[in-house]
């Protein structure tokens, strides 16, 4: 068994998660936000066992919003890098 803690104990607190709890995204942002500023989710989930893990890459048209495309995963920040005409996110996907 893995705890939520001992998962994220292995990488940076500037790493973006997503928490989906009964199949439903519970939580979605930088794991520093998860840990410091919303300590009743982290008391809630820090000893739980993660069922499932995974990467999750969030591509999308930079213009999304002007051509009717699908929204970014956290469409208010800037992406960590932008090609000509995309831009992309990794976010560590956590069930429990």
């Amino acid at each position: 068994m893995v705890t939520v803690e001992e998962l994220l104990n292995l990488t940076d607190k500037t790493s973006r998660v997503r928490v989906f709890e009964e199949g439903q995204q519970a939580f979605i942002g930088y794991m520093f936000d998860l840990i410091d500023y919303t300590p009743e989710l982290w008391e809630k989930w820090r000893a739980q066992e993660v069922k499932k893990f995974k990467f999750c890459l969030d591509i999308k048209h930079k213009k999304w919003q002007e051509l009717g495309l699908m929204a970014p995963l956290e469409p208010e920040n800037v992406a960590t890098y932008q090609f000509s005409d995309l831009q992309t996110e990794l976010y560590y996907e956590i069930y429990l």
